[in-house]
């Protein structure tokens, strides 16, 4: 991700890498195999996230630029649920979402660099990432 503005000068990315092994229980009932309905459940304490955020700044002249690196550990909660209804042969409508809760801590340190070499560096600070969001679809599916 990264933000550039009216004029187009660049000012800042982010990135992030996740990583969430988990554990998971699931369900299915299908009734008639007209109906059915799916469950699903993760849990992981073993979610590691690294994330880098990088200001820029174009109109200063000094080519400085400032790096933001986290470094944190947590958990995660994943729920899914989905239901389908075949009303005919062919056809297919379904509905689903996901739900992820993820929460982490750790570190982040903060870089200073001038024309790209590291001018100085801050001591490590606590770091928090957290991130809650529902994925929810509907599709409507004709089988061949």
């Amino acid at each position: 991700m990264s933000y550039t503005d009216t004029q187009h000068l660049k000012w800042g990315t982010y990135e992030a890498k996740y990583s969430i092994p988990y554990l998971g229980l699931g369900s299915q009932f299908l009734w008639k195999e007209k109906l059915y309905f799916l469950f699903n459940f993760g849990f992981s304490d073993w979610v590691k996230v690294k994330d880098k955020d990088t200001h820029l700044y174009p109109t200063e002249g000094d080519g400085h630029n400032m790096v933001s690196k986290g470094s944190t550990e947590g958990f995660a909660y994943l729920y899914n649920f989905q239901g389908g209804w075949r009303f005919d042969k062919n056809w297919l409508l379904s509905l689903g979402a996901t739900f992820v809760n993820l929460a982490t801590k750790g570190d982040l340190t903060q870089y200073h660099y001038y024309y790209g070499v590291l001018a100085g560096y801050t001591n490590p600070t606590p770091h928090k990432v957290t991130s809650r969001y529902w994925l929810v679809d509907l599709s409507l599916r004709y089988h061949f």
